[in-house]
């Protein structure tokens, strides 16, 4: 991490919210959750933009050969003399190479050998009525494997309004990994995941924006598909070159799912021939179009996919909560979490009920708190003002 970072196997620590003018209220006796919504603002966030078939040069799938193991990447790192190191087709001077691309069929680490976390590194003092939950998409064929989360939220909801907020983080934001050991370097921050589960990935969105994230919800690309189709899907606006891409990625999607050997009885497979307002997704289109990335930019695709949460979201509002129990119960193997039932039906019955009908929506870094460079062969968003953004996030959440 950086300097100012301490160590995750020292003694565990807790922050002090930084000061602001602002008074705090009081603090909730009962315990929060919320997993619908969550499954749902995960399943966005699935929209897995990277996934396999995700590099934009048109490869639908993995060349066969190409997966690498963690052997593989032991030789990369342990190459110091800048020495590539090669499987099948690809070829990777150092380990972040090979987890910056988006289409490298990437072998997960161990649980013994992923990084333990023993804090983390929550901030103390922060409202109490909202709570914050960490949502990640991941490029993992199960959701047992190490993998790296391309897409990653950070989803508020208010326990006593029912409001809910979603904070994208970019993917090419660079970190500093000073605490995993052999692998410690600057890597992209989906990367946390992968070294370390969804407890490093909690930590360093914690130590970097001030947060007090202690739940996650795990969703990946194939999980996404059914938890919509299984909401009967979505209505969105759409112009006639997003429908050409939600044509393409499906494609993919679907050579993707018949390599592996997915059952895709339950999914829908017809190509879309229309556009326009009010334009009907099932769950294989829904997440072709958060994956649509080519026609704008990465910050273009999370806006696709705050946009599908919410709709997600409008779906629900009004359910009971023994509705929400019997739609989480079926959807429960398509989506990992740490959350219990009862923290789901503490804040779901909250959230559905409430008047707030829209989603806010904000993505971090901030412009003008970053700098989008090439170095090292690698393409990220370098140098961030996490002081900066952790304000700003602030801000968006509290004020």
């Amino acid at each position: 991490m950086a300097d100012r970072r301490k160590s995750q196997r020292m003694e565990p620590t807790r922050k002090s919210a930084p000061v602001r003018r602002r008074k705090r209220k009081k603090v909730q006796a009962r315990f929060y959750g919320f997993l619908v919504v969550l499954v749902l603002v995960v399943v966005g966030i699935v929209a897995l933009i990277t996934m396999l078939g995700g590099k934009d040069d048109g490869k639908n799938v993995p060349v066969s050969g190409t997966q690498n193991t963690f052997s593989g990447l032991q030789d990369v790192t342990s190459s110091a003399n800048g020495d590539s190191s090669s499987t099948g087709e690809q070829t990777y001077g150092t380990l972040a190479q090979w987890l910056g691309d988006e289409g490298s069929d990437l072998q997960g680490l161990t649980e013994e050998q992923q990084v333990q976390v023993e804090d983390l590194s929550v901030t103390q003092g922060l409202p109490s009525e909202w709570f914050n939950v960490l949502l990640l998409g991941a490029d993992a064929r199960n959701l047992e494997e190490s993998c790296r989360t391309d897409t990653m939220m950070i989803c508020s909801l208010n326990i006593q309004t029912g409001e809910v907020k979603l904070t994208s983080v970019a993917r090419d934001t660079a970190i500093l990994f000073e605490d995993i050991g052999q692998y410690n370097g600057t890597y992209r921050i989906n990367s946390a995941n992968f070294f370390g589960g969804p407890e490093l990935a909690m930590k360093v969105i914690n130590e970097h924006l001030d947060m007090n994230i202690e739940y996650y919800v795990l969703v990946n690309f194939y999980g996404f598909e059914y938890i919509v189709e299984k909401l009967g899907g979505v209505d969105i606006t759409i112009t006639q070159a997003e429908m050409d891409e939600i044509n393409t990625w499906q494609k993919k999607q679907y050579g993707v799912e018949e390599k592996y050997g997915y059952d895709m009885s339950g999914l829908e497979k017809e190509l879309l021939e229309t556009y326009g307002e009010n334009t009907h997704l099932n769950g294989r289109q829904t997440l072709a179009y958060c994956r649509i990335r080519k026609l704008d930019s990465d910050f273009s695709r999370t806006e696709r996919q705050r946009t599908v949460l919410t709709k997600l979201k409008e779906k629900l509002m009004g359910k009971s909560a023994m509705e929400i129990v019997t739609l989480a119960g079926s959807l429960q193997q398509y989506f990992a979490t740490n959350l219990t039932i009862d923290q789901i039906v503490s804040v779901a019955t909250t959230v559905l009920s409430s008047e707030h009908l829209s989603v806010e929506q904000f993505r971090l870094p901030v412009n003008d708190t970053y700098k989008q460079e090439t170095r090292n062969e690698q393409s990220m968003l370098y140098d961030c003002d996490w002081e900066k953004n952790a304000l700003e996030l602030y801000n968006f959440i509290y004020e």
